[in-house]
């Protein structure tokens, strides 16, 4: 299936300050990834990656590195806990922060946590496609870019790759992954969206 993106106008209170300059010098080490939902965060873990940079004296030095598959990687993951507000029918979403501000997502994914098996075993690459929003600065300011993606309630793995391509001094492409814990909720009437069968008694 195709990634499916959405571009979004400007959105009020989530901006975010992110270095975004082909001033940059060199970087030796691919970006890091930030999940937000709400007030919770967790560090995205670094999968496989290709990167490049400029070594200042008119060559460039490149590194290639495999990983696991994320459904492997549970043990070197921190869960990010979403829980969804009882006054909006929207699902919760997560804000993308990457330590320098890719061009694109070129691909997003999520799996069940009933997917997770050690590392040697066969792994199950029956994924969803996961939609992506960007939110463009706009005008004169110090806003950059930002990716969110939707998190359906539930306890899920997730992969999303980054592509880094209109750098002078540097770029690649870059995945990484993390899962999502839902604490159990009890059903109210604003939650649900019908009365709890005590409640109509």
């Amino acid at each position: 299936a195709m990634l499916a993106v959405l571009c979004l106008g400007v959105l009020a209170g989530c901006g975010s300050k992110t270095v975004e300059s082909d001033a940059l010098e060199a970087l030796k080490t691919v970006p890091t990834l930030t999940v937000h939902c709400g007030e919770n965060s967790t560090e995205g873990l670094q999968g496989t990656h290709e990167w490049w940079y400029d070594n200042g004296d008119g060559t460039q030095s490149s590194f290639i590195a495999d990983s696991l598959h994320p459904l492997q990687c549970k043990d070197y993951m921190t869960p990010l806990t979403i829980q969804p507000s009882p006054y909006s029918a929207h699902l919760p979403q997560a804000r993308l922060e990457f330590s320098v501000v890719p061009d694109k997502i070129i691909a997003a994914r999520r799996w069940s946590v009933d997917s997770f098996h050690g590392p040697g075993e066969p792994v199950d690459d029956g994924h969803y496609e996961v939609l992506v929003y960007i939110l463009e600065p706009e005008g004169d300011t110090e806003d950059v870019r930002q990716f969110f993606i939707e998190l359906p309630y539930g306890d899920y793995v997730y992969e999303v790759t980054a592509l880094w391509e209109s750098y002078e001094k540097f770029g690649g492409e870059v995945s990484y992954s993390f899962y999502t814990e839902a604490p159990m909720l009890r059903c109210t009437e604003d939650l649900c969206g019908y009365p709890l069968v005590e409640e109509m008694e």
